[in-house]
């Protein structure tokens, strides 16, 4: 049995075998991973980390640890298993600012039920928190906590502290951790984990495959940073490694890419590597929240019907009686939702929906691109190192080009590079969007994608398929859609109809159509005068509150350089904010938050935007760049 009152059964498994292997290799090749049998009870496997750190953050909530003032003291205080796998952040989308000089930083458990993140820069903001996120076994779900350090401080009421300060579910996580759109009216629905799908993260360092590449400035920058744990450096000394730059050096001088080890756990993988490791350990935890999550609902008995036969049976109207199946229809076409010639086409719905899962791949190569660009001056050498990175993932060895978008051979590859979405569920999830959300269940929470609305995140859906739950229901009526689907009609009648009616609402194309014949023909000054409601949106996007992107809306002409460059590209930014400002206020991410643009206000940001990606005045026959596709749910670009 582990151990956590001293750190000999850490340094057995994993500290031990570094140093073997140091003495063989000057950077030690990860860990072979654990197989099932090894890790012990599925979604229970790091239970005697997540006591510790709950007992750490009691006694530091009650005084007891006084000796703990600082978060460089907190962080020295976890276990050593929370300490030895650690993911280095330059471009954060989190309330705890990042750049590469000063990343944040996020520890794990070795299977991930305890996350642990901060950053190392007292001027960025966050700097006086350490944010964690807790698994709970028993009861299935994510907990969130902050703790906060008065001696770590710029806030005059937080230094007045006499200790520092643990609140836990901080309502500022909800908008990210717990949607949609952070209402707490949902507060009863657990947390949920935030992460980009495998197998790159935009803005780790290295963000494709845990892979330090010979020629990348990752390993420049990954160096720097463990130079720094090694030389002792607040908060850096408290990451528990024997990594070193100069061992790097020494190996990519032989071969020309490593991964970055972590702690010995089990992983999909062969072998244990940080990104790769909390990506698919993340996933097996989300599939049991949102099993936990659905069988609290008063109606599970019928819901969870709905659920298993969505997996194989192709038809999600059998499920239903004529009445339920209207009630469905009528729901998605008030959302303008799965519509075809403005009627409802579930076809249509299983489309919609496999785009905007698609799409999240160019959304998030985008974000790594345009941060490239930021740190080394040029596009050109922003792609060489995407090219790089494509070079050396599990898809591209021995690939000589990109393969045509939208294949379903789990390859789907995006046209300016090589990266796979691996996204295959998308008929699956269509299917039980069809039959869940007209009764309320948000499906956008069960992606842990930071923007839920793509309902993106590879094999969360198989996940939830291999719940013992589930799994017992399939093997019940040994996969047979008819019985599946006659056991789901018994119940109907205890279902009630979502209350959320959506009137007024007009669909992204809609806007852009109108906006060709009502405003065109305008000069950029003209359109510019239009959009002078875009000011409002500094507030945030110029200080990165509640974790909002660093955008330029306080300067018009910087704002109108950054649409232009980065115009039809990857993670054009023109279209990102076309997608936010026409989503539905009741969908996440919908700007601005509280509120909506009116339809004209709509139409002329169309228009301005359009006019800038051209540079050219807009004319009646002149179509908006990018219009967005027939879904008020479209996704970000």
């Amino acid at each position: 049995m582990r151990s956590l009152q001293c750190s000999a059964w850490l340094a057995g498994l994993v500290i031990a075998p570094l140093s073997l292997a140091y003495a063989q290799d000057p950077w030690p090749m990860p860990p072979q991973a654990q197989s099932d049998g090894e890790a012990g009870p599925k979604c229970d496997r790091d239970r005697e980390e997540v006591d510790a750190v709950k007992k750490l953050l009691t006694d530091v909530e009650s005084g007891r640890a006084s000796s703990i003032r600082t978060a460089d003291d907190f962080l020295g205080a976890l276990p050593l298993s929370v300490r030895s796998s650690f993911i280095f952040v330059a471009d954060s989308k989190s309330v705890q600012q990042a750049d590469v000089d000063s990343p944040r930083v996020i520890l794990k458990s070795p299977n991930a039920e305890v996350t642990v993140t901060f950053n190392t820069n007292p001027a960025h903001l966050g700097y006086d928190a350490v944010e964690m996120q807790l698994w709970n076994a028993r009861a299935q779900r994510f907990e969130l906590a902050e703790v906060r350090f008065p001696a770590d401080s710029k806030d005059a009421a937080l230094r007045g502290m006499n200790r520092p300060q643990v609140e836990r579910e901080p309502a500022k996580c909800a908008t990210c951790h717990q949607g949609p759109a952070g209402d707490r009216s949902m507060a009863h629905l657990s947390s949920k984990p935030v992460m980009d799908p495998y197998r790159f993260w935009a803005g780790f360092v290295p963000f494709s495959e845990d892979r330090l590449n010979r020629g990348s400035v990752d390993v420049k920058w990954f160096k720097s940073y463990l130079d720094r744990v090694h030389g002792g450096a607040p908060r850096y000394r408290r990451i528990a490694t024997k990594l070193t730059s100069v061992g790097l050096d020494k190996t990519l001088a032989s071969r020309p890419s490593v991964q970055v080890p972590s702690a010995k756990s089990w992983s999909s993988q062969p072998v244990n590597t940080p990104g790769l490791d909390i990506s698919h350990q993340f996933l097996i935890l989300n599939g049991c929240r949102i099993v936990e999550e659905l069988k609290r609902r008063p109606d599970w008995d019928t819901v969870k019907w709905f659920v298993a036969g969505s997996f194989s049976c192709t038809d999600p109207t059998q499920f239903l009686d004529e009445g339920r199946n209207q009630q469905a229809k009528d729901w998605f076409t008030q959302r303008k939702t799965g519509l075809k010639s403005g009627r409802f086409d579930f076809d249509t719905l299983i489309a919609q929906t496999r785009a905007r899962q698609n799409t999240l791949a160019e959304e998030r190569e985008g974000r790594q691109l345009w941060f490239y660009e930021k740190q080394l001056g040029s596009v050109a050498r922003a792609r060489e190192q995407i090219a790089l990175a494509d070079r050396y993932n599990i898809r591209g060895k021995g690939r000589t080009g990109p393969s045509k978008i939208g294949s379903d051979d789990n390859r789907h590859i995006v046209s300016r590079s090589i990266f796979p979405t691996f996204e295959t569920d998308y008929r699956e999830v269509a299917r039980m969007r069809y039959l869940l959300e007209p009764l309320g269940i948000e499906m956008n929470r069960w992606s842990m994608a930071i923007d839920p609305e793509t309902y993106s995140h590879v094999e969360f859906f198989t996940e939830v398929e291999s719940h013992p739950e589930i799994q017992s229901l399939i093997q019940e009526t040994s996969n047979q859609c008819e019985k599946m689907a006659e056991k789901a009609k018994e119940g109907l009648g205890s279902l009630k109809k979502r209350e959320r009616p959506v009137t007024g609402y007009s669909s992204p194309e809609e806007l852009a159509a109108s906006a060709r014949t009502s405003l065109a023909g305008v000069t950029l000054a003209q359109a510019r005068s239009k959009v002078g409601f875009l000011n409002a949106c500094a507030a945030c996007h110029t200080t990165a509150m509640l974790g909002a992107p660093i955008l330029p809306f306080s300067n018009v002409a910087d704002l109108e350089a950054l649409i232009r460059k980065t115009s039809g590209s990857l993670g054009d930014e023109g279209e990102k904010i076309w997608d936010r400002v026409t989503r539905r206020q009741d969908l996440y991410g919908a700007m601005p938050p509280g509120m909506s643009l009116s339809d004209e206000e709509k139409r002329s940001l169309r228009v301005w935007l359009d006019i800038v990606k051209t540079g050219e005045r807009s004319t009646k026959k002149k179509s908006p760049a990018r219009a967005v596709a027939s879904d008020a749910k479209s996704p970000a670009r």
